[in-house]
This record gives structure tokens, C-alpha cells and sequence, in this order.
């Protein structure tokens, strides 16, 4: 058995994409323990660290002779592309060339692999097409060689973008099943575009399967703080300082630390750093601070369980937070993070609080840690209940997965029995 997964976050340098293919991975060995995995990525170092014994499928044009000298921005497109293209070069029952059953590379990885999943991930949306255009080329491809396909705890949306919509209306119906973290925005525009009603599970977040303890942690006594200042969030470094404030004076009134809880460290998207670079609330307003440079999900989840409440720009350290029972009071700026923070805050009733940049931004800051400060522990066993709940159905999707990639293997083969099944 060969099951290729591609993901969300190549380089491996975002706690939340490290976090969903690692449940990814683990889930799929639980299915079929003696499955060979590979996975996509521009860091095989990193995959080695967080992945153990998963083989590496490298970039195709990334890095490659004749192109190393073009801006990384312009190789990371055309790895895009190509992989956008791999349906065209994939069909037909030819014998592959020796370039094409490489599979330390994306094509013949594909057509070595039994299985091609999608893990974890926000990227089906508009800020990101390029991305979802590359991803959905190679679950395309592996469909018209015949092999399940499948699609697991996915941000849907907001999803205008004429390319993407094809592409999306194109492949994700022919998927066996698709998982998406929540209800609202996903599951209609994926029905809106042809994906069977059925085939579509509200899993929740696949990283709960790391962040959610069969117990509930007792509530710490620190106020956690993420801020995300990017271009897709709409946070400038003026938001970001107006929100560090409002939280170390909400640190300082209680007595308490404002523990830093990173999820992004790319360099120029450095959650530490853009937290650090604005300041901490004033001269005497350091001392609260406690800065980390978290690296692995188990380092998240334990930090983001000594809070008592979390204030985040970052979806990801909601879902860590949310996972404990900690109440998270989600920051937005752009339509992109109101439709995640939105989806979230359906799944976790009561759990998340969203406060929007503006005016009253301070003070509508300030007003929602003061509430989700007093969540009493009745409303924490809910928030992490809720968190356990989403747990099983990922179990359930992933499980329901492999019954339907064996009995769809099995009806392939009879037609074509040059395509291999799982064993």
C-alpha cells in the first residue's frame, strides 16, 4: 500500500499545517499500518523531524537547473503550475518514463501511489488559489489514473476566483469524501459546486487530534496572545500594537503573564516577531510578556493550556486554545478570517468571541477578555466536549474513507487491471 498526502504548508515552518498533517499521517497509519506514506514538500529535514519515517516527494521546478536564478516567488508558481497540469501528463495506460516513476518527485509519486489525500488546510479560498490550484492538479491526476482520492479537514472559501472555482467543480466531486472544519460557509459552497451532500463530513479541525487530551486541563492563570500581521489577515503592525496593548493591560489589572503563543514562523510572517516588534504595552509592560519560539505542536498545545483565556489573530491557536475548553477571542480584519473565525465559533458555542478592527476596537477588545475570563467551568467542559466530539468524526471520515477506497479499488481493477488497488 502507497498513499501520497499533499498538504498545506511545505516548508513545515506553521504549527497549525505541521499539526494537521501530522493527524493526518497518524491516522492513515492506524488505518493501514504497513502503508508506505509520502509526502509533498520543499523541507525534507523537517518533514524527517515532525513525519518519522514518511519518504519525501520533492518540488519538480523548484530549485531545478535553468530556473534557480528566477525570483523564489516566480519557481514557487511554476511548482504550482506544474502540478496544476499534472491531469494532462498523467492519463493513458503508457508505461511511465523513468522521469515519471521517480517518486521523489510529484508525478511519479502519483502514479506509484494506491491512495492521494489532501490533509489539513485553509487554502481552497481566494488568498490562497494558487496554492489549492496545485494541490487540486494533483488529486486530479491521481484521479485519472483511477486512484481514491480523498480530502480532509478543509477551510472552504471564500471562493470567487474564476480558476479556482473550475478547478474546484472539476475535482472535488469525483473525491470519495471530503472533510471540512465547519458548516457555514464550506458545506454550501461545495454543494453549490457540484460535490454530492453526502460525501461532504463537518469534522472540525484535524489538529484537535494532537490538542484535544481526553481530560480537560484545569484553567491557567495567563492570557494567551497570537496576532497574524499579513496581507490576507488585514493586520498592520498599528492593528497589531493597538491589540498588545489592550492585552497587557488586561495582563497587568489581573496580576497575570501574557504568554506569547506563535503559530507562524515564516520569515517575514513571524507571529513572535510582530509580536516582539510592537512592543508590550508600555515601559513597565514587558515584565508581563513571556515570549517562546514554539516549534512543534506538543509545545502549543501545553502553553496554550496554562492560559485562562487566549486573544488570537491566528486560527490555528483558537483551535489549541478551544481544544483545552480555553475561550479564545478571535481578532479579524478581513473577510478571509471572518469566515474562519465564524465557522469556528459554530462548533465551539460560547468559546469564541469575535472582535473586529475598528473604532471601538480597544474597547470591544477589552470587553470580550473581561467575558471570556469569567467562562465558568460548566461553559469549559462544553467548549472541550465540543472539541472531543470533532475528534470522532474525523475518526469516522477517515475510517469511512477506507471502506470506500477499497470497494472503489476493487470496481477499478475489474474495469482496468493495469491500476493497482490498496491491500
Amino acid at each position: 500500500m502507497r498513499v501520497l498526502v499533499d498538504h498545506s504548508g511545505y516548508e513545515l515552518l506553521n504549527i497549525g499545517d505541521i499539526a494537521m498533517l501530522q493527524a493526518c499521517v497518524s491516522r492513515l497509519k492506524k488505518l493501514w499500518p504497513d502503508a508506505a506514506i509520502a509526502v509533498y514538500t520543499e523541507s525534507p529535514e523537517r518533514l524527517a523531524q515532525y513525519c518519522p519515517g514518511v519518504a519525501a516527494v520533492g518540488p519538480t521546478v523548484l530549485g531545478r537547473r535553468g530556473v534557480s536564478a528566477a525570483p523564489l516567488s516566480l519557481q514557487l508558481a511554476a511548482e504550482q503550475a506544474w502540478k496544476m497540469f499534472l491531469p494532462l501528463v498523467a492519463r493513458g495506460r503508457r508505461r511511465c518514463s523513468a522521469a515519471e516513476s521517480d517518486s521523489a518527485r510529484i508525478l511519479g509519486a502519483v502514479r506509484q501511489a494506491d491512495l492521494v489525500v489532501s490533509s489539513g488546510g485553509g487554502f481552497i479560498n481566494d488568498v490562497f488559489w494558487v496554492h489549492a490550484a496545485g494541490v487540486l492538479g494533483v488529486l486530479a491526476a491521481a484521479q485519472r489514473l483511477g486512484k481514491p482520492t480523498a480530502m480532509f479537514g478543509q477551510g472552504i472559501g471564500p471562493l470567487t476566483h474564476p480558476v479556482l472555482t473550475r478547478l474546484v467543480a472539476r475535482t472535488m466531486p469525483r473525491l470519495l469524501v471530503v472533510g471540512v472544519r465547519e458548516a457555514i460557509g464550506s458545506v454550501p459552497l461545495l454543494v453549490a459546486r457540484g460535490v454530492p451532500r453526502q460525501r461532504i463530513d463537518v469534522t472540525g479541525d484535524d489538529a484537535l487530534l494532537l490538542a484535544a487530551r481526553p481530560q480537560r486541563p484545569p484553567p491557567g492563570d495567563a492570557i494567551g496572545l497570537n496576532i497574524r500581521v499579513a496581507a490576507y489577515s488585514g493586520v498592520d503592525e498599528h492593528a497589531a500594537r493597538r491589540a498588545v496593548i489592550v492585552v497587557s493591560e488586561a495582563a497587568k489589572r489581573r496580576g497575570v503573564p501574557a504568554l506569547v503563543l506563535p503559530v507562524s514562523r515564516y520569515t517575514g510572517a513571524s507571529d513572535l516577531e510582530s509580536i516582539r516588534a510592537s512592543g508590550t504595552g508600555g515601559e513597565d509592560g514587558a515584565a508581563a510578556y513571556e515570549f517562546a519560539d514554539l516549534q512543534s505542536p506538543q509545545e502549543l498545545v501545553e502553553r496554550a493550556a496554562l492560559c485562562r483565556v487566549v486573544v488570537t489573530g491566528s486560527y490555528h491557536a483558537a483551535v489549541f486554545a478551544l481544544a483545552a475548553g480555553v475561550p479564545a477571542v478571535c481578532v479579524t480584519n478581513s473577510g478571509y478570517y471572518d469566515h474562519k473565525f465564524e465557522g469556528l465559533a459554530a462548533l465551539f458555542p460560547g468559546g469564541c468571541h469575535i472582535v473586529r478592527h475598528g473604532e471601538e476596537f480597544e474597547r470591544d477588545l477589552s470587553k470580550a477578555i473581561d467575558f471570556a475570563w469569567d467562562t465558568g467551568e460548566t461553559d469549559r467542559d462544553a467548549v472541550h466536549a465540543a472539541a472531543l466530539a470533532q475528534v470522532a468524526k474525523g475518526e469516522k471520515l477517515y475510517a469511512r474513507f477506507k471502506t470506500l477506497a477499497g470497494a472503489a479499488a476493487v470496481e477499478c481493477s475489474s474495469d482496468n487491471p493495469d491500476v493497482s488497488r490498496p491491500r
